[in-house]
């Protein structure tokens, strides 16, 4: 007799086809997403270092002074602890940092890894020296 299938196999091959369906769609929209890099471009190696430095006490510190591989920089803190400067030299896959923080005569160092922005064409980097 010429016809559907019986019942259960009916039921077997709509799951067969929805689990196709399902796991081709999967890698159809997986093949939409882009492939980036999961570091910044490797051509640009500069970085604009921002962010605040504040002292134990919550004061302005005296000094704030930091390098990143062969590079260093003297920072004069604004009123409120904010610096910004710019690194030319980071390596593509992070460079080793040390901020030397004064306050009332005492000197805190921070040690850090600095990276390149993970978001490509972008140089700006975000660090706080708190305590």
């Amino acid at each position: 007799m010429i016809g559907f299938p019986q019942k259960g196999l009916r039921m077997r091959i709509r799951r067969k086809i929805g689990i196709f369906a399902a796991s081709t769609g999967v890698v159809a929209a997986m093949a939409l997403v882009p492939a980036t890099a999961a570091y910044a471009d490797p051509d640009n190696p500069r970085v604009d270092l921002s962010g605040q430095a504040l002292c134990a006490s919550g004061a302005v510190p005296d000094s704030l002074t930091i390098k990143i591989g062969t590079e260093s920089r003297g920072l004069a803190p604004d009123q409120n602890g904010f610096y910004s400067t710019t690194f030319f030299d980071v390596a593509t896959f992070g460079e080793a940092g040390k901020a030397f923080k004064s306050c009332a005569g005492t000197t805190t160092v921070f040690d850090f890894i600095e990276f390149r922005p993970a978001v490509q064409g972008s140089t700006s980097d975000h660090r706080n020296f708190f305590g």
